[in-house]
């Protein structure tokens, strides 16, 4: 199991926006990973990488395995059954709190546990033909950042949209100044 937190670059950013633009479908799964040999911000991403590096070299020595990199796993898409403590759901958690909401436009693949368990068990009871295949689990439509926040609003919420700056000056002082606990 890897992430997509291995394309957390700006290499890939720009890749991905221009193959999107020209009407592809992402970054292609036989890309090798050397535009995120430097960049990756998180110890996460880092691990996530040095793993598929790894898995790589034992395919390139006979061993047959795949690669499954999910985005943001999600909840069950029946149960609605979620991880409360995971970065997704604080965010918004700490939105609804702080009555604010940054205006962010980069899109979020949320993919549903049970899809993704779907895909590790397909893979598992029949490997792709390939020695080596990388599976990108993401989900269709996605959302953008401040659409997935705006569902707040549905729900009664009273959150105001601000810029990323203000929002974050907003966030820090309500914990550091005010003293008051947030989710994020």
């Amino acid at each position: 199991m890897s992430s997509t937190s291995v394309l957390d670059t700006d290499h890939y950013v720009r890749l991905s926006d221009t193959i999107l633009e020209a009407g592809g479908a992402g970054v292609p799964e036989s890309d090798d990973l050397e535009g995120s040999a430097t960049g990756l911000g998180t110890g996460y991403g880092q691990s996530k990488w040095v793993g598929e590096h790894l898995v790589r070299e034992a395919g390139r020595r006979g061993l047959d395995g795949c690669i499954i990199r999910p985005g943001y796993i999600t909840g069950d898409s029946k149960s609605g059954v979620i991880n409360t403590d995971d970065f997704l759901m604080r965010m918004l958690k700490g939105c609804a709190q702080l009555g604010q909401m940054p205006d962010i436009h980069n899109t979020v693949n949320m993919v549903p546990v049970d899809h993704v368990a779907r895909v590790v068990v397909a893979c598992a009871a029949s490997p792709p033909a390939k020695p080596l295949a990388v599976v990108q689990v993401t989900s269709r439509p996605r959302l953008r950042m401040n659409e997935f926040l705006a569902t707040l609003a549905v729900y009664g919420y009273e959150v105001k949209t601000v810029d990323y700056i203000p929002w974050r000056m907003a966030l820090e002082n309500y914990v550091m100044g005010e003293s008051k606990d947030n989710a994020l």
